[in-house]
């Protein structure tokens, strides 16, 4: 009887080794990806600002998450959707043409970043900045999830 439990307990032992020698050939999670650079978030910021200076509204969807929010002036706008009817709204008469962004301050951390610009030729408001805060989505793209637009005071 005592020899039987003792080969049991091998067997349990042995067993139990094989799963921890399967247990190491199992991968290592994949490293999460870098943070936004710099240099994905002005490719983005650019590629929005070329589609609102060429009036093309549709274009601008695609450049903010789909649960995104954009506040100005002419208040708060959430949605993919109500966004690109904003800006279909704001772009009429050929508004935006001359808008420019120059960034100011960006920082990163993890799949979040955030980006400080002063606009001119602003389509709400002539000149003003522009908070931008981007998260890398599941698809790896990066896109706009958070944009606050405040408009510049005027000179005293």
């Amino acid at each position: 009887m005592r020899a039987r439990s003792i080969a049991g307990i091998a067997m349990v032992l042995m067993a139990g080794c094989e799963s921890a020698g399967e247990m190491q050939n199992v991968p290592a999670a994949p490293a999460p990806p870098p943070p936004i650079s710099q240099q994905q978030a002005d490719s983005a910021t650019n590629a929005f600002v070329a589609a609102l200076r060429a009036g093309d509204a549709s274009q601008t969807t695609a450049y903010y998450s789909a649960d995104a929010v954009f506040i100005s002036g002419r208040g708060k706008v959430e949605s993919q959707g109500a966004i690109a009817a904003f800006w279909t709204e704001a772009l009429k008469g050929g508004a935006g043409k001359a808008l420019e962004l120059h960034p100011l301050k960006f920082a990163a951390s993890g799949d979040m970043a955030w980006q400080l610009s002063h606009f001119t030729g602003g389509i709400t408001t002539p000149t003003g900045h522009v908070l931008a805060v981007f998260q890398r989505q599941a698809d790896g793209s990066v896109k706009l999830v958070a944009q606050v637009s405040i408009p510049e005071a005027a000179a005293k």
